[in-house]
């Protein structure tokens, strides 16, 4: 069992379905994000509040043991209830230390039909530009779910209004014309009703950009040669 702090954290639940995944890893804290991707300083701890700490979203830094015991400190069952996007502590600081939490933000819009709350979109919207320190390579695994997602409008929205785009797409929104927002407005209000097939969809994106900017754009996600041809075949 792991170390608990707050007793007044804890209860004892029973009435959880049966574990069908489990995922391990040793209790830490993390300082730092000079790189805006990983921390500076890592230091493993013994007790699971201290780790909870650093998760990104409430219903992300919730804690359930084998013996019943939960572990819920920042209410993240109430969110989890409420589908509701809340930080854990300050979102500007947890959008600083690691932009790709705002991406993941939209993901979990269009795959579970949660919203953020009005600080972690305030948040959002004022930060949406750091994306584009996360590298393309985790910008792709997020958005790749998110335009698959049964709620992919929702999740799409989320970046159109906010500076996101701006990394999402390699193209920079004064650069953008109006028809292509007009377009991927549109977009959003169909993509939901078409097949989840994640490459087709991906195709329907990129032809809001008309041919002068979707090559860019599909270059911008780094995809497997493979991929981008037949993205671009697609126009």
């Amino acid at each position: 069992e792991a170390k608990v702090i707050s007793e007044k954290y804890s209860v004892v639940r029973k009435d959880f379905p049966p574990y069908r995944h489990v995922d391990i890893a040793t209790f830490r804290t993390e300082e730092g994000y000079t790189d805006s991707r990983r921390p500076d300083h890592v230091e493993f701890v013994d007790n699971i509040e201290e780790d909870l700490k650093r998760r990104d979203f409430t219903i992300n830094a919730i804690a359930y043991s084998f013996s019943g015991l939960l572990v819920d400190p920042y209410n993240g069952e109430k969110d989890l209830l409420g589908k509701t996007i809340r930080c854990v502590g300050d979102p500007m600081v947890r959008f600083t230390e690691n932009p790709i939490r705002m991406l993941r933000a939209a993901r979990m819009a269009a795959e579970y039909g949660f919203s953020p709350d009005d600080k972690t979109f305030d948040a959002m919207s004022r930060l949406g530009g750091l994306l584009q320190k996360a590298g393309p390579d985790r910008i792709r695994t997020d958005f790749l779910r998110l335009i698959s997602g049964p709620e992919a409008a929702k999740g799409l929205k989320f970046i159109l209004e906010t500076p996101m785009m701006d990394a999402i797409s390699g193209i920079p929104p004064e650069a953008l014309p109006a028809l292509v927002l007009v377009k991927l407005d549109e977009l959003c209000q169909t993509i939901d009703a078409t097949p989840d097939d994640t490459e087709a969809r991906l195709a329907l994106f990129y032809k809001c950009f008309g041919p002068e900017h979707s090559p860019a754009a599909i270059a911008a996600m780094h995809f497997d040669k493979k991929t981008r041809k037949r993205l671009e075949a697609a126009l």
